[in-house]
């Protein structure tokens, strides 16, 4: 079958197409971004404060976002230029659908865009539990120069999540 189109209008051709006996659909994308699936041995790359679902041993099930870093203090360097580094707060959640879970801060840990490891120490309670329907939540601190770092998340010995952020101090 042929389907003749009207070359000056394309929203004809494609109604033509669309008319004709075995066209194909054009889905529709979805509402919102499908969240990725992770457990350890199949980790996710995130970009920072993008969620997760986490499927971890025991058969707990949390959606896990990592958010910030909120900048806590800059020192400025001399002459009015911009400050060396700074320290930035990350706040870990896992709302826990199946299970319970215990976010701690030791289970993270942190590189800037060089592989330099960034010492992480925790901003209050070093710990948190969660159960099915609730939240469990840490925040934990750095100090960060400016560019590239990573957050990784490590459960029970293994990968689950980096979440990839950027630092500018200008």
């Amino acid at each position: 079958m042929v389907v003749q189109t009207s070359v000056t209008d394309p929203n004809a051709a494609a109604s033509a197409v669309m008319a004709s006996p075995g066209a194909v659909p054009i889905p529709s994308a979805p509402a919102t971004d499908p969240t990725p699936t992770a457990e350890p041995g199949h980790p996710q790359l995130l970009a920072i404060g993008a969620p997760l679902i986490a499927h971890l041993a025991g058969g707990t099930t949390a959606l896990v976002r990592a958010l910030g870093p909120d900048q806590v203090s800059s020192a400025p360097a001399s002459g009015g230029k911009p400050p060396l580094s700074t320290i930035g707060v990350i706040t870990i959640t896992a709302k826990v659908t199946h299970g319970s879970i215990t976010l701690a801060a030791t289970d993270f840990s942190s590189r800037d865009q060089t592989g330099r490891p960034i010492v992480l120490t925790a901003k209050g309670a070093g710990s948190a539990t969660a159960t099915q329907g609730t939240t469990a939540t840490i925040a934990i601190a750095g100090r960060f120069t400016s560019g590239a770092a990573q957050i990784t998340w490590i459960n029970q010995k293994s990968v689950v999540a980096l979440w990839d952020f950027n630092i500018e101090l200008d």
